[in-house]
């Protein structure tokens, strides 16, 4: 990933070592460890992932490998892949591409403490983003992030916009609570932003632009709530607590302009579930069985229960159902997040919480 970085003489030696390129580079699966990818569900890495992301040019699959943070690149199939990147990243946390995949924004945990870094992978050219800087995202605009800051003199929240490197910053807005979710709004300026989702902790989306001005709250009144946006923009896939207190979820869909709430009827969170390319399906993984088993929504955040989940697809319009995975074929447990979709839509990928490790699904 990054060669080596050397911010203030203070942050030196977090990456190491060299770009490795991918022209003629294929290493095949070895010793049968990896499944075949005619299974239905079939394993791409074979050890915990972070940062997994579809490169639509190349129609591959990025990810790192959190134990080291050495990078690669799979064929969707999951039957070769090949390496990218040998730099050893310590303390990896998460990876954030930007739309073309040549970019990236790595978090990397420094003793208890977050740190965020810019990483261009074509110019092969990386810098530390400022501290008190949490929860980074790409904007829809250009090559620009977008971040919570926290100014520790004045105890003030905002958002901001910035180059990739964290330079010429722009405050957006003031932010009231302490923990923020924030997406962009795709095919538009907008940028959305909502407090965590909590148990009993009403939730708030609003929306401003990506260049500041007035705040607009779009919809609040559901619990626990979290929101995924569709491809084209006009609509969020909402999940939410039945009840304050309850650890029972529901699916629902919310425009952005009509701001009218319609209940799918199912089961999930919006971390388990991606939009069509058409904006008119969603894929999810719905947990099975009792749910959490009356756990709370904390308790699976850190990770203290586990979910088993099954796989559909569901018509957000209709509420028609569709099983893509049955359930002779799921041989394992799987609790799914961070899923994906291939161009072409003949792949679901999905991060295990169980296991850590990325799996394929053919469509």
């Amino acid at each position: 990933m990054l060669v080596v970085l050397i911010f203030l003489g203070a942050y030196n030696l977090v990456f190491r070592g060299d770009i490795v390129s991918t022209e003629n580079v294929i290493i095949p699966k070895e010793n049968n460890a990896f499944k075949k990818g005619s299974d239905k569900i079939f394993v791409v890495a074979e050890e915990p992932v972070a940062g997994a992301v579809i490169n639509k040019k190349n129609e591959s699959i990025l990810y790192y490998l959190k134990s080291n943070g050495n990078a690669y690149e799979s064929s969707l199939n999951g039957d070769v892949k090949r390496p990218f990147s040998k730099d050893n990243v310590e303390g990896l946390v998460d990876v954030s591409w930007s739309a073309d995949a040549n970019k990236a924004i790595i978090k990397i945990n420094n003793e208890g403490r977050d740190i965020f870094y810019f990483y261009d992978h074509e110019k092969k050219e990386g810098s530390r983003i400022k501290d008190n800087v949490d929860n980074v995202v790409w904007s829809n605009v250009g090559n620009r992030i977008i971040y919570k800051y926290f100014n520790p003199d004045t105890k003030e929240r905002t958002l901001n916009i910035a180059n990739a490197d964290g330079n010429n910053w722009e405050k957006i807005a003031d932010i009231g609570f302490r923990d923020v979710s924030i997406a962009g709004v795709p095919q538009s300026s907008f940028v959305s932003f909502w407090n965590y989702p909590k148990s009993g902790t009403e939730t708030s989306l609003n929306l401003v632009a990506a260049t500041g001005g007035a705040v607009e709250n779009i919809f609040n009144g559901k619990y626990g709530a979290d929101y995924l946006w569709s491809p084209d923009g006009k609509n969020a896939l909402v999940s939410s607590l039945e009840d304050p207190n309850s650890a029972s979820f529901k699916l629902g869909v919310i425009g952005r302009e009509k701001k009218k709430y319609q209940e799918i009827g199912n089961s999930s969170l919006v971390s388990k579930c991606i939009w069509s390319y058409d904006a008119v399906s969603i894929y999810c993984a719905l947990p099975s069985g009792d749910e959490l088993g009356g756990a709370t929504l904390e308790d699976y955040q850190r990770k203290e229960i586990f979910s088993k989940d099954v796989f559909w697809k569901i018509n957000v319009k209709n509420g028609k159902k569709e099983r893509i995975v049955e359930p002779e074929e799921i041989t394992e447990e799987y609790d799914a997040q961070g899923l994906i979709l291939s161009p072409k839509e003949d792949y679901l990928f999905f991060t295990n919480r169980i296991d850590g490790k990325l799996y394929g699904v053919s469509l």
